[in-house]
């Protein structure tokens, strides 16, 4: 019916508007489900039923309070439930480093106030930017960094994403207690800016933000395949900007979990030297990477995270094949990889390949789905390249990717 997929920090937080009241206690759920949104606007409502909600006053004390924020990328206008959520809710959360959070499940609610402009900026003295971030790119990597800076008391002032009310971007607001705005605008009032983007658009967005990037500000970028080069324009147009590039060497499935990751995590950094005490500050352990050296490093990142999701995909589907779960290869894979860097590689590797054992070899590309060869002659190659020996039996066995391996007996 539904299930939970992340749950942000519980925050105390000061009341906003109405009668006088206690602190708040405020949090984010992200879930999925097969309730149609006013289905799960009944299931919050009856939650709060349970709980013994009492609608006594507007705005006055409540012992909960669920609202729904987003539903995938629906759009109501409809006043019982709006989707996604105003963004002026957003906006009033902007009061403190945390400040009111609904709690996951969002009614229509008026202006919280708090003082907040159009497109959910707010004006800030120079000492207050001293440590206030603006994100743009509403992505699980932005969105972690950007929880990581506010668990060490920054402020988020503002998320801007293709749009102030598209979903990504009103979701990762929520998550980080701010609100919404223009890339053209939602960098004003902040001392560090991060640039979470795709790769591609990094450019296109710092001109985008270049009118409300503050003088002094920290622009910091997020990708692993781009450097220093990408702010050529942008420095062209202003003066007195500090610019870097901070990639962890990390994944992030979502925010919450993602800062737990954060510590003890490596991350390539280059340009100003604050970047370094950033991600120092996070719990990460920086190293200094050159831009002529960016296209390697992330070569590897990919081969060392994407590549290796990859090759147990395939594990997972032989496994399907003899029905073995794939759950069984767990240990093996976790041991062999500790084996890796406590070793070295070439120093971990068993197997037939290590042992010159070119009957097994053959049987197993004998047994292999014709799909399924290609890879494991490519990995194959690649042990043998580890053990540093030439078996030309085995370079024949493993020379060519598109035809079978012989069948005994015949030409």
């Amino acid at each position: 019916m539904w299930r939970v997929t992340a749950v942000s920090r519980v925050y105390e937080t000061a009341p906003v508007g109405g009668p006088r009241q206690d602190a708040y206690l405020n949090a984010v759920v992200a879930l999925t489900t097969d309730l149609a949104p006013d289905g799960l606007l009944a299931l919050a409502q009856r939650i709060e039923a349970d709980a013994h909600r009492v609608r006594a006053e507007r705005w006055g004390p409540r012992t909960l309070d669920i609202d729904i924020l987003v539903y995938d990328d629906l759009e109501s206008a409809d006043p019982v439930l709006t989707l996604p959520q105003s963004p002026h809710v957003g906006a009033g959360l902007r009061a403190g480093p945390v400040a009111r959070r609904r709690t996951g499940v969002g009614r229509a609610e008026p202006d919280l106030g708090g003082g907040a402009r159009d497109g959910g900026s707010l004006d800030h003295s120079m000492e207050e930017r001293q440590r206030t971030v603006a994100l743009i790119g509403p992505g699980r990597a932005g969105t972690t960094i950007a929880l990581g800076l506010v668990e060490q008391d920054w402020t988020v002032v503002g998320v801007g994403g293709r749009a102030p009310d598209a979903p990504s971007t009103v979701a990762a607001a929520a998550v980080l207690a701010t609100g919404t705005g223009l890339v053209s605008e939602v960098a004003r009032g902040a001392a560090l800016v991060i640039i979470a983007t795709p790769d591609r658009a990094i450019e296109q967005v710092l001109l985008a933000a270049e009118p409300s990037i503050e003088p002094g500000a920290l622009v910091v970028h997020l990708a692993g395949s781009r450097g220093l080069d990408v702010y050529s324009a942008l420095l062209d147009r202003r003066t007195g900007v500090r610019v870097g590039a901070m990639h962890p060497l990390q994944t992030f499935p979502s925010a919450t979990t993602g800062v737990e990751r954060l510590a003890g995590a490596w991350a390539a950094v280059a340009g100003d030297p604050e970047v370094a005490e950033i991600a120092r500050s996070l719990g990460l352990r920086p190293f200094d990477l050159a831009d002529s050296d960016r296209g390697r490093y992330h070569a590897a990142a990919v081969v060392a995270s994407n590549h290796l999701i990859a090759l147990l995909g395939q594990v997972e589907r032989l496994a399907a094949t003899c029905a073995v779960p794939f759950e069984a290869f767990a240990p093996l894979v976790t041991g062999s990889v500790r084996n890796a860097f406590a070793l070295g590689p070439a120093d971990a590797l068993t197997g037939p390949v290590a042992r010159g054992d070119l009957t097994t070899v053959e049987q197993h590309l004998r047994d292999l789905d014709p799909a399924e060869r290609d890879a494991y002659r490519a990995l194959a190659r690649e042990a043998a390249r580890l053990t540093g020996r030439r078996d030309t039996g085995l370079d024949r066995l493993l020379g060519d990717l598109r035809q079978p391996p012989a069948t005994p007996g015949n030409d």
